[in-house]
């Protein structure tokens, strides 16, 4: 009997079955580099946008400041309005300097919308147009009023 001997492909290493395995490895090891370093990167980029918003508005805020101290008002009205504004500055200064570390993006960027503001107001300010107007009040019309009502009053009441 014969032994029937089974053959099988002859295969030879040779440098082009190599390098078919080494590009399959290079190309697993790639795509699993990507699908750590996509994630990682977004992630720095958050991070870098929200120092950026954080750093624009405190140097907003710090201008703001050093504009307002640098004005000369011009009326007791206008300097009212622009002492109403730097005590506010004032006050979130302090706030500031103790809690800007833990404030978020959307924090910073609703504090960012605020300044803009206050930086409109105080431009309209410093160009002396206040927002309120000054009224003086006649207090003789208000007296007048006054003892009219009182006269019907005196009039209504019955005599004792």
């Amino acid at each position: 009997m014969k032994l029937k001997k089974l053959y099988s492909a002859k295969f030879k290493k040779d440098y082009v079955a190599a390098s078919a395995v080494i590009i399959f490895i290079g190309l697993v090891a790639l795509e699993i580099m990507l699908a750590v370093a996509i994630p990682l990167h977004l992630r720095s980029d958050q991070v870098w946008a929200h120092q950026v918003l954080r750093q624009q508005t405190l140097t907003l805020f710090d201008s703001l400041r050093n504009n307002i101290a640098n004005v000369q008002p011009n009326g007791k009205q206008v300097a009212g309005e622009m002492q109403l504004l730097s005590d506010n500055l004032d006050r979130l200064a302090v706030f500031l300097r103790t809690n800007n570390k833990q404030l978020t993006t959307e924090q910073f960027q609703l504090l960012r919308e605020d300044l803009q503001f206050m930086n409109q107001v105080f431009n309209r300010l410093k160009a002396n147009r206040p927002y309120g107007e000054p009224r003086t009040l006649d207090p003789a019309a208000f007296m007048k009023q006054i003892i009219q009502q009182a006269d019907t009053i005196e009039q209504q009441r019955p005599a004792q």
